[in-house]
């Protein structure tokens, strides 16, 4: 194979796993409610026995709290991969986990500061921006920006 035909397949490869990821996030945002919910299942049956994890009270009074921030996370990663098999760029991928990785801390603060508070106001600015973090959105305007960024 010459470098032209290996270039060409990298490129293909590489698409095609873009398209795999983003058929990945669809499905997954398609069967989020059954995912998580054996997901819960599955912690629940790991946590009921005493030996295996010292917290296991806690862990199975806030089940759902971690199904959620597992299914955020597994997000986020997908989020994050293809954006970077987009652009291949060190510097953008940087920036892309940077953006990522500040929202959902900002999120998750902005939810302890709500519980916390019991400010019903911000605990819903809250789950707009998570809402958002966890959604197609953040790709759909990391693209076109660094694209535009990276072409002018």
């Amino acid at each position: 194979m010459n470098t032209k035909s290996n270039h060409k397949l990298l490129q293909f490869i590489r698409w095609a796993l873009i398209a795999v990821l983003v058929l990945v996030l669809i499905i997954i945002g398609h069967i989020e409610s059954s995912l998580k919910r054996d997901f819960a299942v599955f912690l629940n049956s790991w946590t009921s026995s005493p030996n295996l994890f010292p917290y296991n009270q806690y862990l199975t009074s806030n089940v759902s709290r971690l199904v959620n921030l597992a299914y955020r996370i597994v997000y986020i990663i997908l989020l994050f991969s293809i954006t970077h098999l987009y652009f291949m760029d060190f510097n953008i991928s940087k920036f892309a986990m940077l953006f990522y990785t500040s929202l959902f801390i900002f999120t998750f603060i902005l939810y302890v500061i709500a519980y916390e508070a019991q400010s019903a106001p911000l605990h819903v600015v809250a789950f707009r921006i998570d809402s958002f973090l966890v959604s197609p959105m953040p790709v759909i305007l990391l693209i076109p920006a660094f694209y535009l960024t990276k072409h002018h």
